[in-house]
């Protein structure tokens, strides 16, 4: 079956391809998620038409992204955990954390644009990036502080001392149960 895309699929084409799918696919799911349009030769003259306002909504997306993108870089969020003496957390700063704080701060992002290697377990600032859409990034700062307002740990300063080995030379004897020659 001929259908025309009136939105993006994934690994299928972009809105105003017409494509062909099996007849299942496009009247089960398609179709009625208006998700395409048959190909008719009335719908055939609109092809143009779909591409226009899919590259319209597109690039407002865009924009509206770069401009997302543009009031994160100033953001600094700054969080308050217990931690070890050695500026080692309790728990952890997570991807959801620094989303629920960035919600709070009117910035509504899923968890899963926030890219961390590895969730933050120690006193310090980090940088995070935010990535927003295909190639629309941007970086916010974190702090992590103690209980006490500090954020970085004093360290304590170790002093090597060398050691000379000695050699330790010990006689040992082994008592068995079979008889020597002596006995």
């Amino acid at each position: 079956m001929q259908i025309i895309l009136t939105q993006e699929i994934h690994k299928l084409g972009h809105p105003g391809d017409v494509v062909k799918v099996a007849d299942g696919y496009a009247r089960n799911y398609l179709l009625p998620q208006k998700f395409a349009i048959l190909a008719t030769p009335v719908n055939l003259k609109k092809v143009t038409g779909i591409k226009e306002e899919a590259e319209a909504a597109r690039q407002a997306l865009i924009n509206e992204l770069k401009a997302k993108a543009a009031k994160l870089r100033g953001v600094e969020l700054v969080f308050v955990r217990k931690s070890h003496d050695d500026g080692q957390l309790y728990g952890s700063v997570t991807e959801g954390d620094i989303a629920a704080m960035l919600e709070e701060k009117g910035f509504e992002l899923h968890k899963g644009t926030i890219v961390l290697e590895k969730h933050i377990k120690n006193i310090g600032e980090y940088e995070v990036h935010v990535h927003l859409g295909k190639d629309i990034e941007s970086a916010i700062k974190v702090q992590v502080r103690d209980e006490e307002g500090k954020i970085t740990v004093a360290k304590e300063e170790t002093q090597t001392v060398e050691t000379t080995e000695e050699t330790v030379t010990m006689e040992m004897t082994v008592d068995t149960d079979e008889p020597t020659e002596n006995e």
